[in-house]
């Protein structure tokens, strides 16, 4: 899963897929069932982003389907019927032309919009996750989904104070200029992506930096052209990883100015060769201190 991962860092705003696909593996055949839902709740919760951001790409393509095979829908694609077939209570009785999207209520149709926005944002061509390619594996990303608790935004909140933007979350603070306009979207449980959302909105990527929390016995990150160590805690490296190639209008000033403002700021990103002025710091989440207990005095009718 590590190894998806990471390529989906890299390549979110060029390339997001390839890592996901490895030409030359095999399908996996043996079943693995997954008792739980990807989204549960989808027909009473309306699910938020915050719900549904450790999700990867392919496990936000597989959770906006689960929504439609709930209500029975079959599939045309092989890997998605491969993967329902896998789940205990998925019973496939409607043909993919004959099912209806008002076979959904309200609040389904507003959590699969949900899922299928963030898909396009996750992939590089905004077409979202492409099914059936091969070597696609149906069961390695769920079940890291599902073994998994980590997750880099959680606690996350963003605020600006004195011309400042703050990510303060429990494992990582992050400090940015709060112009040229920036946003962000999580990748998945281990790292995230600032971009320049004017350049994003115009279908040039934007991307700026991915930053992602790495084990410290992991240095995949070696493999990327260009990284740099940003931010260390007791359990994790975080390691900013930057784009290799144009993800702006070249035609536009005021993009290729405050991409590079932002760039600028990007390569501060620094815990070995700027550590003071770095924006970047790692943290460990605040364990709560359980109560002590009280021991209790009572009579013993022991030898």
């Amino acid at each position: 899963m590590r190894k998806t991962t990471l390529s989906g860092i890299l390549l979110a705003a060029v390339l997001i897929t390839a890592g996901l696909l490895v030409q030359g593996m095999s399908v996996k055949a043996e079943p693995t069932a997954f008792v739980e839902y990807l989204v549960p709740d989808s027909d009473t919760k309306i699910y938020t982003d915050l719900d549904i951001g450790a999700m990867d790409l392919q496990v936000t393509n597989y959770a906006k389907n689960e929504i439609y095979a709930k209500h029975g829908r079959k599939f045309v694609s092989k890997e998605l019927t491969a993967y329902f077939n896998q789940q205990p209570w998925y019973k496939g009785t409607i043909e993919p032309s004959a099912f209806k999207d008002s076979e959904l209520n309200e609040i389904e149709r507003q959590n699969v919009k949900l899922l299928a926005d963030r898909e396009a944002a996750l992939s590089w061509d905004g077409k979202g996750y492409e099914l059936d390619q091969p070597g696609y594996n149906i069961d390695e990303a769920v079940t890291k989904y599902f073994s998994d608790d980590y997750n880099i935004m959680s606690g996350l909140e963003v605020y600006a104070t004195s011309g400042t933007a703050i990510m303060d979350a429990d494992n990582f603070s992050l400090l940015l200029p709060v112009s040229p306009q920036w946003s962000y979207i999580q990748l998945d449980r281990y790292s995230f992506e600032i971009y320049y959302k004017p350049a994003r909105d115009a279908g040039f990527g934007g991307h700026v930096v991915s930053i992602c929390a790495f084990d410290w016995d992991n240095t995949e990150y070696e493999e990327y052209p260009s990284w740099k160590v940003c931010g260390l805690s007791a359990a994790k490296k975080f390691i900013a990883i930057y784009p290799t190639d144009v993800q702006f209008d070249w035609n536009d000033k005021t993009q290729a100015d405050d991409y590079g403002k932002l760039m600028d700021w990007a390569e501060t990103l620094d815990e070995n060769d700027n550590p003071q002025g770095n924006p970047f710091d790692g943290k460990d989440p605040e364990q709560e201190e359980e109560p002590p207990i009280e021991s209790e005095i009572v009579d013993t009718y022991a030898e």
